[in-house]
This record gives structure tokens, C-alpha cells and sequence, in this order.
């Protein structure tokens, strides 16, 4: 429980909304809360200046849950199906006494929101500090299946070693990288380095602060997959000025003249193999099988339709054709396919050739594809 003094502050407390984008299409991907309203709150000069009077008086960590909630609940009001919502943490809710695991799936259950939804921002500034907090609560994420992303990329000192454990699911490069890369040829390369590293490792970019044209055709250039900013939209406190799509950004990307030919990937090359949500049971998996008898494996998504991994049906094989494979495939308490659920590698399609086969290359052995 918190005193008289940080429930006012909970109750004036609210949050804007900012989307992140992909950055051909301009589809909605996510969004991002910010909060607002914090001098109101107690006279706060700064979100950083709120937090860090809330962990001097002990109460961060319930601090944080009443924010959970209110910024959950303002999601679930969203007219935009089949997105994600990223929420900021304060590192340092894990040096709270009070804190323990267990209370986000709790929230997300009794608002009926997915874990799939979810998305924990976690800032690399804090590194400076404790570069062990960030990679603790990635791991306590990760095994909740929740995705992680880790913010102000390129701020802290534990970057590197963040995205050599290939932890975390999204990467968001500091506006400070961002803001007139197209004219800093040091940004420039220091970006697209980060970004192919990224790749390699699984881990989705997105670039934070884009607000001009140039910026984003540099992004683009460098191979981000999501951007975020002014040129997308500006942080909204209403859930219905939202859009499921920001035409401006499909536009300059079908706008741009410059064509780049010699790296594209031949289509004709690409098998697609139908998927099978996380959520489908032993005998969805088992017929699968039976019925799509020419592959090996079955990419398995979420209910965003994003990559899991795979099942590969040799796994299966000895269970399948036991005498106890039928009765396995009908009993509620052994239905779940999560635990045959194998990592592996993937890419955009529009990376191009010579990166698709770094990314191969770096795991080839282990993978009958990418």
C-alpha cells in the first residue's frame, strides 16, 4: 500500500500514447505509453525526478504496479487489433523489498490481454549504474514469456554484452543517434553496425525519434525495422486518434526513386509454410504432420502472427507413433506444444542476399533453414 501522498500522484498520473511503425509499410506495430501529467502530480520537475523520489521513499515497486495497470487498462481500450503495447520500467523495482514476480501476468490475466501483447522497455541508461539490473529482469521476462525490448541503445556500457546473450527481442536506438544521421557520417556507421549485429542475433531495431524525411530514408537505408517519432505521429492522450496504419511512411517509402537491384532476394526461392499458433494442442500438431507430409517442420506464432520458432517432426516422431500418442493428444493436462518449441534463425526479406546468408552462416549447422 502507498501513503496519501503518492495516491494523489497515481490518481493525476495518466499516459500518451506513441506508435511505432514498420518502416515499409507504416503499419501500426506498437504502441508506446509516456507519462504525462507528472507536475501535477506532486510538482515533479521530471519523469526521472518522480521515480527516483519514489524509490528514496521505498514505494517504487508499488508505484509501478498502479502505473501497470492504469497504462494496461488504457490499451486494452485501443481500436487496433493485433498490436503491442511497450512499457517503461524503472530498473531498480527489483532493489524494492516488496518486489516479487508474478503480478504482470496477474494484471494482463484479469484485463484478458495476452502475453504476446506485452512488451518491457527496459533502459540501457541505468547500465552506467548496475549493468547486472536490465539483464536480470530480461531473463525474468523472457522466461515469462513476455518480449523485452531494451531502450536508449547506445547510452549505457552493457549494450554489447546485451545483444551478444541475444535476451532481448527489440533493440531502440537513442534519439541522440538518430536525430540528423543522414549528415553525421559517424552515426551513420555506428547505427548500421549495431543494426547488422542486431540482425544476427535475432534482435528486431527500431529507431526512436525520427522526425524528418532524411532521417527516415537513412534509417531505411541501414536496415531499421521499426521507427518511431514526430514524422509518425506526435504522443496522443486519446486511444482513438491511434491508427492502425500511417500512410505518410508507406508513401515515402514507395515515393523513393533510388532502386537498389543487386542485392534482392529471388522469391521464387521462398517455400511458405503454413504456421501453427503457440496455442494449438498435440493433436493439432500431430495432424499437421499427417496432413502436410512433405515438411519436416512447422513454424509455430503467436497471436500477433510473430515468430516463435519451430517444431520439427522428428521431435514428435517417437511420441506420435507410440500406443500412447492418441490418448497424450487428448488429455487437456499434457495438450501444450510450448515445450517442443525450437529457436531459430529468420530474416526480413528485404535485407537482401548477402545479409540473409550472414545470418545462415552463423547458424547453419543447427538449422535446416532460415
Amino acid at each position: 500500500m502507498v501513503d496519501k501522498k503518492w495516491n494523489n500522484a497515481i490518481k493525476a498520473l495518466d499516459f500518451a500514447l506513441q506508435p511505432i511503425v514498420n518502416i515499409k509499410s507504416g503499419k501500426t506495430f506498437a504502441v508506446e505509453v509516456l507519462l504525462r501529467n507528472y507536475q501535477e502530480a506532486g510538482g515533479f520537475h521530471s519523469i526521472y525526478n518522480l521515480f527516483d523520489e519514489a524509490f528514496h521513499d521505498g514505494v517504487l515497486y508499488q508505484l509501478d504496479l498502479e502505473l501497470r495497470t492504469k497504462a494496461f487498462e488504457k490499451f486494452s481500450a485501443l481500436d487496433v487489433e493485433s498490436i503491442k503495447l511497450f512499457y517503461n520500467l524503472d530498473n531498480r523495482i527489483t532493489y524494492m523489498p516488496d518486489f516479487i514476480t508474478g503480478n504482470t501476468a496477474e494484471i494482463l490475466e484479469k484485463l484478458q490481454i495476452p502475453k504476446s501483447s506485452i512488451c518491457m522497455e527496459l533502459s540501457e541508461k541505468s547500465t552506467i549504474h548496475d549493468s547486472s539490473s536490465v539483464q536480470n529482469l530480461i531473463n525474468h521476462y523472457k522466461k515469462e514469456r513476455i518480449d523485452v525490448a531494451v531502450d536508449n541503445f547506445g547510452t549505457g556500457i552493457a549494450g554489447l554484452q546485451i545483444l551478444y546473450n541475444a535476451q532481448a527481442d527489440f533493440i531502440k536506438i537513442d534519439r541522440f543517434f538518430i536525430n540528423d544521421i543522414h549528415t553525421d557520417a559517424k552515426k551513420r556507421i555506428f547505427c548500421s553496425n549495431i543494426i547488422n549485429m542486431a540482425h544476427l542475433m535475432g534482435v528486431k531495431v527500431i529507431a526512436m525519434g525520427v522526425e524528418s524525411k532524411d532521417e527516415y530514408l537513412t534509417c531505411k537505408d541501414i536496415g531499421v525495422d521499426f521507427i518511431q517519432g514526430y514524422l509518425v505521429q506526435k504522443p496522443q492522450m486519446k486511444t482513438d486518434k491511434i491508427l492502425k496504419k500511417y500512410s505518410q511512411i508507406n508513401n515515402l517509402y514507395k515515393s523513393d526513386q533510388r532502386k537498389y537491384t543487386s542485392n534482392l532476394v529471388d522469391k521464387s526461392k521462398i517455400n511458405f509454410i503454413e504456421p501453427l499458433n503457440i496455442n494449438s494442442s498435440m493433436q493439432d500438431l500431430f495432424l499437421y504432420f499427417k496432413e502436410q507430409n512433405e515438411n519436416t517442420f512447422v513454424p509455430i506464432v503467436d497471436d500477433l502472427n510473430q515468430l516463435q520458432g519451430v517444431i520439427y517432426e522428428k521431435d514428435i516422431k517417437k511420441i506420435s507413433y507410440s500406443q500412447f500418442g492418441a490418448s497424450l493428444a487428448k488429455n487437456d493436462n499434457a495438450n501444450s506444444i510450448k515445450k517442443f518449441i525450437k529457436e531459430t534463425i529468420s530474416s526480413e526479406i528485404t535485407w537482401g542476399v548477402d545479409k540473409i546468408l550472414q545470418v545462415y552462416n552463423t547458424d547453419a549447422q543447427s538449422s535446416y533453414g532460415i
